[in-house]
Parts: C-alpha cells; structure tokens; sequence
C-alpha cells in the first residue's frame, strides 16, 4: 500500500490523500478538495481510480467529487448530506480494494455526519476529527460534547502505532497553540521544530498516535500543566477538553 498526500496550497491548507494497491495499481482519494490536481497524480502514476470517499460533507471535502469522477469513473462512497453519491457509508461497514481492507467507522463530532477508516487496520484518514496536534472545530454542523465522546470511545482506544492522515495541514498552529497550553512539554519542542524545518515544502509529516498522546492537547487531558491555563484543575476530562476546543477557536 501506498500513500501519497497532496497540498492544496489554498487559504484552508486543505490535504488530498491517494493511496493504492502497487499490485493492481487501484487507487482512492480521499476529500478531493482540486479534482485536477488529484487527477494529474492519478495519471502520471498510471493510476485507476475506483472510489472517491468523502469524510464529512463540508464542501471543502466533496468540492471535486463530481469532476474526479468524470474524469475516471470512480464511485463515491460518502456520508448524509452529500448529493450525487454512488454509496452511503455506514459505520463498521467494509470495503477491500485489491490487498487493501478499509473499516469505517462513524466518528461524529466536527459534523454529526462525520466518518473515519482505517486501511490495512494502521492507516487512520481522519478528516476534519483528529488533526496533527489538534482537533477540528465544532461550530458548522457539528457539537463539541459529542466529539468529546467520540475521543474517548474511538480515538483513544487506538494503537499507539496507527498513523494519522488528517484532512488539513494545521500542523505548525496546532503546535502552537499546545506549546502556550503545555510549554515544557519537550515533545513538542521536538515536533515544531520539524514542522518549521518543512515549512514550504510540501512534506507531509506523518505522525502516529503514540506521537499525538506527546504533545496534542487534547489527548492530555490529564497533564496539570493543561488544566492550570484552563483553569481546569478539579475539572472533569470533558470539562478540560471543551475549555481547550474554546480556547483553540478564539485562538
């Protein structure tokens, strides 16, 4: 299996992923925000696009659904409240594209429509839930008690070995906003640093979720550090996380 992400250099930094089976050349896309850019990786990697899936039904993810499959014929497997779907997904629902299995699982929070799945169980395409250092916001059709539950029922349970492909590249912010919330965390000297070194370079960072539990806020819920700048310490895990979603959005 491989993965390619793309940049999509607009004002959201929003990422494509394609990955595909080298066996069979069969390929996904993921959120095609620029239908053309997803199409020219496909062609020149002699690519054959089966599906399209959406995460979310924010326009920003489905923005070039209907061209990509003009294009190449690809079904779109996509969630409640996206037209023009060829199939609806459906939580733990299963697709295997050539030696690739994908498990999708509903991770309400950002919208209440919201999907996540994992490829070959280590993969996480996360969209808008899980970000590098962070957590999508709530505030467009989404709620944050919600997203909250959905951390401590799906995310957290995870292997520490999963990685994370998420639907934006908010990587540096995040970064910075953890290291006013938590500053002698090290962890996130170490990862800014190398956020800053690829600034400009298209150079997607692959993290995992041992490496999220280091330094993303919102999966340290039990750090004093945390909770002192939330003024949170005899707050609840709940309590702290909104505090933190708050903080974030008036960041």
């Amino acid at each position: 299996m491989q993965i390619q992400t793309l940049f999509c250099h607009n004002s959201l930094r929003n990422l494509i992923h394609i990955f595909y089976d080298e066996s069979t050349n069969e390929a996904i896309c993921v959120d095609p925000f620029d239908a053309d850019q997803a199409y020219d990786f496909v062609q020149k990697n002699k690519l054959q696009l089966k599906y399209i899936i959406n995460t979310h039904e924010h326009f920003d993810h489905i923005r070039g659904n209907q061209s990509l499959k003009e294009k190449t014929g690809a079904q779109i497997y996509s969630v409640n409240g996206v037209r023009n779907i060829d199939k609806k997904i459906l939580d733990q629902q299963e697709l295997i594209l050539g030696n690739i299995k994908i498990q999708f699982f509903h991770t309400p929070g950002h919208t209440l429509n919201h999907i996540s799945f994992l490829a070959n169980d280590e993969n996480l395409f996360c969209g808008d839930m899980l970000f590098n250092a962070g957590v999508g916001r709530c505030s467009n059709g989404g709620d944050v008690t919600t997203m909250y539950h959905t951390f401590q029922s799906f995310f957290a349970k995870l292997p520490g070995s999963t990685k994370i492909y998420p639907g934006h590249d908010y990587i540096e912010n995040n970064l910075n906003f953890a290291k006013q919330r938590e500053p002698s965390n090290k962890s996130l000297d170490l990862m800014l640093g190398q956020a800053k070194s690829l600034r400009g370079k298209d150079q997607f960072i692959v993290t995992s979720m041992q490496q999220e539990r280091s330094y993303n806020p919102f999966l340290r819920l039990d750090s004093k550090e945390i909770q002192e700048r939330c003024q949170s310490i005899d707050a609840t895990p709940e309590e702290t996380f909104k505090c933190l979603r708050r903080l974030r959005d008036e960041w």
